[in-house]
């Protein structure tokens, strides 16, 4: 008997001959398995709706802005991956730290309605609130003036430099927050992340916003100065298709920086280090008391800021032949100090010498190594020591 070769395909006549099986595999792609694209996607719905950032849920209304030190940022973080390269999604949400915040209870009985407000993002871009805030974070709250985002950033070493992959972040984005219903901002950090460069869109009412940030080399001529930022301004509004630009609010700030202390004497008399030498027995006396204050100033510069805030642009004039932003006649003016990286501070050297000494484990003998110990010869039991 002939060894069983599987099953075979007979021939129509009635012969006996007998055809063998193709041995080529033909291998069939599954076009309805979904891509990596697809699972990232997903995935970012998820995060989303967990986050109950989605259509139809409710969250807290936007609180009144206040003072930038009562300013403080609630945050939700998660991980992802897309094609193997990490990233990180951060929700940033301003809240004021003096408002009495609604607990779970008061949030599931405040209505859809009055929760997800689709007008927020125009009003944030529009209002002045978060212009000219020093030391602001995250950054794209001064960059774009939002209260509420979502951030996504390489977690990895490496950078989103690749405009292939930011493109495919960024597509994936939109189709996220097209099927969520989320009217919350959303946008990729880019290049390097010392150069706070943003991509970003946002979907509310069938209204889609674009957000970009350009760092440029060299600064261009025009726009040094207002009316030139202003053309720029208009160009951009214009493109593609040519809009009749009203009148725009500006709001604008000179800054004058100090830096050089040269000619300034430390204000402060340093304290009198020899007080605290044990060269006798009442020497330690003066040990009851702690030292304080710098060594020398701590501060590393004075920055004079004069702003001027919603002007309309025909109240006027600043091109590169006159200018009506004088600093003594702006109408506000604040300093901003900045300080030196670590002072040399007297109160802390002493207090870790203190922590270092009491965790010092080393014995007599070797906190006196660079001292020579000779044993009394006479047998007294006494030692004397010497100065090597």
């Amino acid at each position: 008997m002939d060894d069983y070769v599987g099953c075979h395909m007979y021939d129509e006549n009635d012969t006996e001959e007998i055809i063998k099986p193709a041995v080529d595999v033909f291998e069939i792609e599954d076009y309805t398995a979904a891509t990596d694209w697809e699972d990232f996607t997903d995935q970012l719905e998820n995060v989303l709706r967990g986050w109950k950032l989605s259509a139809g849920n409710p969250r807290e209304p936007a609180p009144e802005f206040g003072k930038p030190s009562n300013c403080e940022w609630r945050t939700e973080t998660t991980q992802l991956e897309y094609l193997k390269f990490p990233f990180t999604i951060k929700y940033y949400r301003y809240t004021n730290k003096n408002e009495n915040l609604a607990g779970d209870d008061a949030l599931n009985e405040t209505t859809s309605s009055e929760a997800s407000d689709p007008n927020r993002v125009m009003e944030d871009i529009s209002s002045g609130n978060f212009d000219f805030i020093c030391d602001a974070r995250p950054i794209p709250l001064t960059l774009f003036g939002l209260s509420e985002m979502i951030i996504i950033s390489p977690s990895g070493p490496d950078i989103l430099g690749n405009e292939t992959r930011a493109n495919q972040i960024l597509g994936s984005i939109n189709i996220t927050l097209q099927n969520t219903g989320c009217n919350v901002p959303f946008l990729v950090q880019v290049m390097e992340p010392r150069n706070h460069l943003y991509i970003g869109s946002s979907i509310s009412d069938n209204c889609r916003l674009e957000f970009s940030s350009v760092a440029l080399n060299k600064k261009p001529m025009h726009v040094s100065h207002l009316s030139g930022l202003l053309q720029l301004f208009r160009n951009r509004i214009c493109s593609p298709l040519p809009v009749e630009v009203s009148p725009v609010t500006v709001s604008a700030r000179l800054s004058f920086q100090l830096e050089d202390w040269a000619s300034y004497a430390w204000s402060v008399d340093p304290p009198d280090l020899d007080l605290f030498n044990a060269s006798g027995e009442t020497d330690f006396i003066e040990l009851k008391e702690l030292p304080l204050g710098c060594i020398s100033d701590p501060i590393a510069g004075l920055t004079l800021h004069t702003t001027w805030r919603d002007l309309n642009e025909d109240l006027i004039v600043d091109n590169s032949v006159h200018s009506d932003l004088d600093p003594l006649e702006a109408a506000e003016w604040s300093i901003g100090i900045s300080l030196q990286t670590k002072p040399e501070c007297l109160l802390t050297k002493h207090v870790r010498s203190i922590l270092e000494l009491s965790r010092d484990r080393r014995t007599s003998k070797q906190v006196l190594k660079d001292f020579n110990i000779d044993s009394n010869p006479e047998g007294s039991g006494k030692e004397c020591y010497k100065t090597a």
